[in-house]
């Protein structure tokens, strides 16, 4: 999902900016840290935790848009 613009600051040059949101989801996966005390003994793991995987990226630009060939007039 984004938006952009794009703007004509002159003849041949324009200005654009764009933002652009991505979400690839959650992930599931178990904290494999190994916990150990000395009178509770030693636990292989934690639990289990979520991440959420998401973000956003914003673009700036500056364009020049040539004229097409160039023709001699004779």
């Amino acid at each position: 999902m984004g938006a952009g613009a794009e703007w004509a600051i002159g003849d041949n040059w324009s200005l654009k900016g764009e933002y652009l949101y991505y979400n690839l989801g959650r992930v599931k996966h178990p904290l494999n840290l190994t916990a150990c005390s000395a009178t509770a003994g030693c636990f292989p793991t934690l639990g289990n935790t979520t991440t959420r995987i998401d973000g956003g990226i914003a673009r700036v630009g500056l364009n020049y848009r040539f004229n097409g060939p160039i023709v001699d007039n004779y």
